[in-house]
């Protein structure tokens, strides 16, 4: 899963959806990063107990933030120069059902942060 032979930067793409796991997979691929996408929080610690060397984390809401919580101190805590970007708006009483009708991610706004993280 953590690809060691490969010294490309990695991006760990958390989210329950696999069609936005795939569409989120193909921006940082195409950026030249090699992606490791997985389906909840628990696989994503998982992943980052394996790997030593993610750039980035991209993480999908689909819940209140505040579900996230123990999530957040967790990778707060343990891998505090990983950064963590949200997908989408994460308001404390909003979920990504609600979000996805007035939020775009961009092409070229993940590809920023992708940029920004990864070179």
């Amino acid at each position: 899963m953590c690809f060691k032979e490969n010294k490309m930067k990695k991006v760990l793409i958390i989210d329950n959806k696999e069609g936005w796991r795939s569409a989120f997979s193909g921006v940082i691929e195409d950026e030249g990063c090699r992606a490791i996408a997985v389906h909840n929080e628990t696989e994503g610690v998982n992943v980052l107990k394996s790997c030593d060397d993610i750039a980035l984390i991209l993480f999908g809401c689909n819940k209140p933030i505040k579900d996230y919580e123990s999530f957040i101190k967790l990778i707060n805590a343990k891998y505090p120069s990983v950064p963590l970007v949200y997908l989408g708006d994460c308001s404390p009483e909003r979920t990504m059902a609600e979000i996805v009708t007035d939020t775009v991610i961009s092409y070229e706004k993940l590809s920023g942060f992708v940029e920004k993280y990864c070179r």
